[in-house]
């Protein structure tokens, strides 16, 4: 079975749409067929409010969904080994059709003649064949937030196992006014042999241009327990290998990062510097939008971290470079630094390491932070590197 990993978090068998920012399409770990297709929302019309959290998309890429040929497969198409737990979540809203203006500006929602009717489905379906004939709707149904702002507390189950009906979709406000999503999980274990995974669409015989639109999808697959059973099957050799070695993470900067003044992070994604996972195993997950490493169990674990430090301006050098526990805006905890005193110059491009074993407790997350001296910045370079490992 193909592990599909998002920017954001590794650790687990994680699939996402990159959250519709890219046009080349939804990610490897979904396989588009039939009529579904990766459509830009038009940037000329109203927003879609995701719940009531504060963001709004507009311009963002979308899975459309029409008529009953449109198919989106889960994990690439691939069979999702027996026992793993799957857990899929997105936004949803319904109205009429896809629309281009002819202008370039893309999707545009609103036209009630192609409305998704109150009596029609969007599918959840398993098959024990990738071809998915004599295929069932899962058997577990689908929960939907009632404050609409994805929050695990905030969900109530839907009608049908497997499938959530038109109504319990939200229509937009009208042709070119934007609108609402609604947000919708589901979870399930793989049963016995295993089964193959697809979003599909059952539409009345009168409306088969009927389209939902879909934004944010997540799969997330967390492997059952290892035993000798499980690991000895070639497909699920390929999904537990990581499972079974020491927790153990290690990442590079695939790119320098930009330049940076005060305290920052540098394998944070948002500094620029391309972080890429090199090895991660043993339940260590490393979450990219802030750097953070987080260890799965207690125990003394040795970090190593090696970095080059190129300054990009002369108003002043480097003034720390330290490994941080738990950080947050109200308390923290230096593990691992060293504070340098280097010159205002361009020229200067030392290296530093820091290397320790320190003791973490479960669900303990470890940063590097980087900070300057008054209005100075810094780059940390491509090449340098965070392993963390569990070693007692």
């Amino acid at each position: 079975m193909p592990v599909y990993s998002s920017k954001a978090v590794y650790g687990d068998a994680y699939q996402i749409d990159f959250a519709g920012t890219t046009s080349s399409g939804p990610g490897d770990g979904f396989d588009l067929a039939g009529s579904a297709t990766w459509r830009q929302h038009n940037t000329a019309f109203g927003g879609l409010s995701l719940g009531t959290t504060a963001t709004t998309i507009s311009g963002q890429y979308l899975l459309v969904m029409g008529g009953t040929s449109s198919i989106c497969k889960i994990n690439g198409g691939a069979e999702i080994p027996a026992g793993t737990t799957v857990e899929i979540s997105m936004w949803l809203i319904r109205d009429s059709a896809s629309h281009n203006d002819g202008s370039g500006n893309g999707m545009t929602l609103g036209q009630s003649g192609n409305k998704l009717e109150d009596n029609e489905f969007v599918n959840l379906e398993q098959a024990d064949n990738s071809s998915f004939s004599g295929s069932t709707y899962v058997p577990v149904r689908w929960r939907k937030s009632t404050t609409l702002d994805g929050t695990a507390d905030s969900y109530t189950e839907l009608a049908n196992d497997g499938r959530i009906k038109a109504d319990e979709i939200p229509l937009d406000d009208g042709f070119g006014s934007g609108g609402t999503m609604n947000h919708y999980r589901i979870t399930f274990t793989v049963p016995s042999g295993g089964k193959f995974y697809r979003l599909g669409k059952t539409n009345d015989a009168a409306a088969l241009a009927d389209f939902s639109y879909h934004y944010g999808l997540q799969v997330k697959m967390s492997p059952v327990t290892i035993t000798s059973a499980v690991a000895s099957g070639e497909a699920q050799r390929n999904v537990y290998v990581n499972e079974s070695k020491p927790s153990h993470a290690s990442v590079i900067l695939a790119s320098s990062t930009t330049a940076n003044a005060h305290s920052h992070t540098p394998f944070n994604e948002g500094t620029g510097g391309s972080p890429t996972v090199l090895s991660i195993s043993g339940g260590m997950k490393y979450d990219s939008t802030d750097g953070r490493f987080i260890v799965p169990d207690e125990g003394m674990y040795e970090i190593h971290v090696v970095g080059q430090i190129s300054n990009t301006s002369t108003g002043g050098g480097l003034s720390s470079f330290r490994i941080m526990k738990n950080f947050n805006f109200t308390s923290r905890e230096n593990l691992l630094w060293t504070q340098p005193s280097i010159g205002s110059s361009t020229n200067f491009e030392p290296s530093y390491v820091l290397h320790g074993i320190v003791r973490l407790a479960a669900g303990n997350w470890v940063q590097l932070f980087v900070d300057t001296a008054d209005a100075g910045t810094v780059s940390l370079q491509q090449g340098s590197t965070f392993t963390i490992q569990r070693v007692g």
